[in-house]
């Protein structure tokens, strides 16, 4: 992989809103983000061009995922509800309800079969993805749930909330087993990587921390942002994070050293969300400037 500085990004413009999360497709070929503007939207990746528009929330989308297949996107919604999207109609699958406020994260389980969302109402719920029914609750009692990942096996979710920790819940007993302690501020994204021996987590102190999911040691603490980390993912192999954060920079880190490798500079506002493309070539980002941008590595 040859890191360059990320010069030139495409942007896609079209959103009226703030651009709050960003999703590659498993091909690469896609890109969906979700706004402020109550809308998702389905980018071609090479061109840039808006293939169409998913409406039917009625405030802020805050989270969205693509499913494994690549079939349904996920969304999560200041309108409390999560929705299932075809993503070759723009159609409105099913809506899922339950939470009592704003849904913060959404991710889908490795084989498609579930989708678990965590809110600011505390709670993680997780749904069958093909009728929809929430098989389970966690009441964390922990305040605004604002980031929830699978592991790779499908065996755990790590949340992250407002309080200093992260957790790790066993989706089959439902039982928090393990939480990740020592940070100095509340957590605002977590991310596995890709073999689930590490887990990256960002704060609003501007650092990160990068984990042993085995031990709960901390590996590294990352430090170079000036401001709140909004957003962390693992690139493909593992071996790279990039993160997004509210002093308008994407940076690239070295998960060996935990050294920032490059940072790339364009966006006017908060970048909140930021992802990794499947084969690595680029890393997405979504930003309050109200544009999704394309950075090549």
């Amino acid at each position: 992989m040859n890191v360059g500085d990320g010069a030139d990004p495409k942007v896609f413009e079209g959103h009226t809103g703030y651009v709050q999360s960003v999703s590659f497709s498993p091909d690469g070929k896609y890109i969906c983000s979700g706004s402020s503007d109550e809308t998702v939207r389905l980018w071609n990746t090479e061109t840039g061009e808006k293939i169409r528009t998913l409406r039917g929330h009625t405030e802020t989308v805050r989270s969205v995922s693509f499913s494994p297949d690549g079939n349904t996107i996920g969304s999560g919604s200041s309108d409390e509800t999560v929705r299932l999207w075809n993503t070759k109609t723009g159609e409105t699958i099913r809506t899922l309800k339950g939470h009592t406020e704003t849904v913060k994260s959404v991710s889908f389980s490795p084989d498609g079969k579930y989708i678990c969302s965590g809110s600011y109402d505390g709670t993680v719920r997780l749904c069958l993805t093909h009728t929809g029914e929430c098989i389970r609750t966690l009441n964390s009692r922990l305040e605004w749930i604002r980031s929830v990942s699978f592991s790779r096996d499908g065996k755990y979710i790590y949340l992250g909330s407002n309080y200093r920790t992260v957790h790790l819940w066993n989706v089959k007993t439902g039982i928090i087993e393990r939480t990740l302690k020592g940070l100095r501020s509340p957590v605002r994204s977590v991310s596995f990587s890709p073999d689930g021996t590490n887990i990256c987590s960002g704060s609003w102190d501007g650092t990160m921390c990068l984990w042993n999911t085995e031990t709960g040691d901390t590996i590294h603490t990352l430090n170079g942002h000036t401001d709140i980390v909004n957003s962390v993912s693992f690139s493909p192999g593992g071996k790279y994070i990039c993160s997004g954060s509210a002093d308008k920079t994407v940076r690239l880190w070295n998960v060996d050293t935990g050294k920032n490798i490059s940072t790339f500079k364009g966006h006017t506002d908060w970048v909140a969300s930021v992802s990794f493309s499947p084969e690595w070539k680029y890393i997405c980002s979504g930003s309050w400037d109200n544009t999704v941008r394309l950075w090549n590595v």
